[in-house]
């Protein structure tokens, strides 16, 4: 089977747009998902096959948002090495500091984590935890939350490096839906 070379964008415009997939859906989720090496809750070296990936950190103000968007990508990337923090302890709405570092401290390995936010306050607060942190391996990527989270898990999963996965998340931004 071929290497697939696709751009997760290019995919999710063959799967959901007009065009016709040369194979069927699931047939090309499972040809994705078959480059995995990982997991996607809790990273380990056990579950990444005795290789490590790059982590993925989802933040949003919502808890069920952010929750929903990591389900959406264990659909196509199943194996990728993906940790949330969404609303505050209490339940509310917000971004809580403490959930954010431990969220990047769960997937946190020698490949780096990128970590994606949905919006405004959440982004000073993964400023905040970073500045904190202090670790050059810790990327965040300014990109559309739900399609840049489909495409650096994908990405993470099939075992691509840090930076080329922030650099594909850079042109996300250019990325119109019509």
């Amino acid at each position: 089977m071929q290497k697939i070379a696709l751009s997760t964008v290019n995919i999710l415009h063959t799967i959901c747009l007009n065009d016709r997939p040369k194979i069927p859906t699931t047939d090309l989720v499972q040809t994705v998902c078959a480059h995995g090496i990982g997991y996607h809750d809790t990273y380990t070296k056990q579950h990444a096959g005795g290789r490590t990936m790059v982590g993925i950190v989802l933040v949003s103000h919502s808890q069920a948002l952010v929750e929903a968007l990591r389900d959406y990508t264990r659909v196509i990337a199943p194996r990728a090495a993906v940790a949330v923090a969404g609303g505050m302890p209490n339940g509310e709405f917000g971004t809580s500091y403490g959930s954010v570092y431990r969220a990047i401290s769960e997937v946190n390995n020698p490949d780096g984590v990128v970590v994606l936010m949905d919006m405004g306050a959440a982004a000073m607060v993964v400023k905040m935890v970073l500045g904190d942190m202090n670790d050059p391996r810790v990327c965040v990527a300014d990109c559309p939350f739900v399609e840049g989270a489909v495409e650096a898990t994908v990405q993470a999963q099939a075992g691509i490096d840090r930076d080329s996965i922030i650099q594909s998340l850079k042109s996300l931004s250019q990325l119109r839906k019509f």
